[in-house]
């Protein structure tokens, strides 16, 4: 799919639609352009991997996937790092991924369909508009997330985005070791207790939650891994906090209900970014925000708690086995 085809088919705010076609006719066709795309997509080629040595072992076999995600994760770096030292690396993110996932069309929907490829490219257009809710710019700060798009890895279905990875992965990034033998010991029965694969489910901003679509989200994310899995969400939508924030039977309490409760982090400051536009150390910040807008009750309630002297966090849990009933 073409550049030009995505945006049209997208439906980014007319300054943003403006914008990604001014850039593409700038560096549409530039060695510039091609050097960055060239880094990103390295890894396609056995030859971005350094040499190998011979398979004679199982043992050797397995280094070379290791080496090549090495690899990498070192290109893909040093990409982000050419666009950070531009002015308008904000602006040029959000032109560059658009690029990306214009050009993963056809690979992202043999994988999972066409109208799955559409669903997940929308997240351009929500990450855009957060973007100029902070920054006053059309751009893109999130841009690692469409990494993990691009590697086919993320499918959006119904209200939730679900994401295949390695529980390893994340215990080793975000988790400590006793939130990662929570998740174990909380796997469903049929499940390989020592397998590392894990789904991770997301919330996409703006989704229309409410029970029956939450169940609608599950039930197809099950027909289409399977029940052996281990389903983990790491969000403040866990925070059980918001118990205290919400009214009694508010949907983001029922998929709270969901998720058996692991641990939280209130180091993070996820909660405040999302509800407040950018977390800051001085909650004025934060009124003066609120005033500006037509605040919702859970922004007020926020707000009035951290003004008590109390932190939001960042909620870690496993969905619970048989809270629907799952496909045969």
């Amino acid at each position: 799919m073409t550049l030009n085809l995505l945006i049209e088919l997208l439906p980014f705010p007319e300054a943003a639609r403006t914008q990604l076609e001014a850039y593409h006719r700038e560096y549409g066709v530039s060695s510039y352009v091609d050097e960055l795309r060239m880094l990103f997509n390295a890894h396609d080629s056995a030859d971005a991997a350094p040499p190998l040595p011979a398979a004679t072992t199982a043992a050797n076999a397995s280094v070379a996937p290791a080496r090549l995600s090495a690899r990498l994760r070192e290109n893909r770096d040093e990409c982000w790092a050419r666009i950070a030292e531009r002015e308008d690396a904000l602006e040029f993110y959000l032109y560059f991924c658009t690029l990306l996932v214009a050009e993963a069309e056809e690979r992202y929907s043999a994988r999972f369909g066409y109208e799955a490829y559409l669903r997940i490219a929308r997240d351009l257009v929500r990450w855009s508009e957060s973007c100029y809710r902070r920054n006053g710019c059309y751009g893109l700060e999130e841009y690692r997330w469409f990494e993990r798009m691009l590697d086919n890895k993320i499918v959006e279905l119904g209200v939730l985005q679900f994401e295949m990875c390695k529980l390893s992965e994340i215990s080793e990034k975000k988790i400590e070791q006793t939130l990662k033998e929570g998740i174990k010991e909380r796997r469903p029965a049929v499940a390989d207790r020592d397998s590392d694969d894990v789904i991770k489910v997301h919330i996409p901003a703006g989704a229309h939650f409410s029970p029956c679509n939450i169940q609608e989200a599950l039930t197809e994310a099950w027909l289409y891994f399977g029940t052996s899995r281990v389903y983990i969400c790491h969000s403040w939508l866990l925070d059980p906090a918001l118990a205290q924030l919400l009214p009694e039977g508010s949907n983001i309490s029922y998929f709270q209900s969901l998720f058996d409760l692991i641990g939280v982090n209130y180091c993070a400051r996820q909660a405040e970014d999302l509800l407040f536009v950018r977390a800051s150390s001085d909650l004025g910040d934060y009124r003066s925000y609120l005033a500006s807008i037509e605040a919702s009750s859970l922004q007020k309630n926020a707000l009035a708690y951290l003004e008590a002297g109390n932190k939001l966090g960042l909620g870690l849990g496993v969905l619970k086995v048989g809270v629907f009933k799952t496909p045969a």
